[in-house]
């Protein structure tokens, strides 16, 4: 009887350690296999309007799927953006693109172009996933407004 409860207790010692190891197990698989359907990549083209009278158009930037609109932003301008990073919204506040500040009256605004007209995003850029081929548009404007250009 003693003999038993010494293979019950190791038994019982074990078993969660068996367990922990499958979870492991399991979730490395899982993200194993996440990073080789990610593996993809898109192209999107998008517009830099600063003003009406000063446009940047940046076509079939490559990037890796499931990229949000952000990192294509910052992809096709090599990085020539600055910004504010909020936690609470998981975003980022853009405030100047290739040395264009956001004021007083104009802020960034991202837009993507479907059924012939800029849709500004309904979340933050950074929670935006960019599809292939599609357009978009970073535009310096007043709030309400929408780019001039069209694609």
């Amino acid at each position: 009887m003693n003999m038993f409860n010494i293979k019950g207790i190791k038994l019982l010692l074990i078993l969660p350690i068996l367990f922990i190891l499958s979870v492991l197990v399991v979730s490395y698989s899982s993200v194993e296999e996440h990073a080789e359907q990610k593996g993809g990549l898109v192209n999107a083209d998008v517009i830099i309007e600063i003003d009406s009278t000063n446009t940047h158009w940046f076509l079939d930037v490559e990037l890796e799927e499931g990229s949000n609109a952000y990192e294509l932003l910052d992809i096709a301008t090599s990085g020539h953006i600055e910004s504010q990073w909020f936690e609470e919204y998981s975003s980022h506040l853009v405030t100047s693109v290739l040395d264009a500040s956001s004021n007083e009256k104009e802020y960034w605004i991202v837009f993507y172009w479907e059924d012939d007209t800029w849709m500004p995003l309904s979340v933050g850029a950074d929670l935006f996933e960019v599809e292939d081929e599609m357009v978009m548009a970073w535009a310096l404007l007043e709030f309400g407004k929408a780019p001039t250009v069209r694609p």
